[in-house]
């Protein structure tokens, strides 16, 4: 840390970024790390930031699911282990990951294979095709009883 100042304009910094969009804990510190605010002086700024709620994990969480499973399409285990890389609570992932339902999941699931299933190149094998959408499906998160599900229902 250079001098105080540097501390007062990374706080601003930090404000103005987390006035734009949901921004984690863990994001924060990895912001002020690559400005060289280290030690208390980062503490401090995180807390300042808590107290006026400019940072709450549990609000990022919950955007962070609405986005990644209406729009990117992920599935549960994939967003959970994203949230955990961003050292977000088991508490709060799971509290958040409450909002998306079941049949939301399995909606959205059925969408993206439908689709992935008439790109790319028609496999004329069933048990190719099967196995191609399961593997999709599972790299998107979604667990192997949902996925068999839509796979089963997308190729009859």
């Amino acid at each position: 840390m250079k001098s105080p100042a540097a501390g007062s304009s990374a706080l601003a910094a930090l404000q103005r970024m987390c006035s734009v969009r949901e921004v984690c804990t863990f994001d924060a510190r990895q912001k002020l790390h690559k400005m060289d605010v280290e030690g208390a002086e980062a503490d401090k700024i995180i807390s300042s930031l808590l107290a006026d709620k400019f940072i709450d994990d549990s609000r990022y969480a919950s955007a962070f699911v609405r986005d990644k499973s209406r729009l990117a399409g992920w599935g549960a285990a994939k967003i959970k282990y994203a949230l955990r890389m961003k050292r977000v609570s088991d508490e709060i992932i799971a509290s958040s990951l409450g909002q998306i339902g079941k049949d939301e999941q399995r909606e959205q699931l059925l969408r993206i294979l439908s689709i992935k299933a008439k790109s790319g190149k028609s496999e004329p094998d069933r048990q190719k095709l099967y196995a191609r959408l399961m593997r999709f499906a599972l790299s998107r998160g979604f667990d192997y009883e949902s996925a068999s599900w839509a796979v089963t229902k997308i190729i009859g």
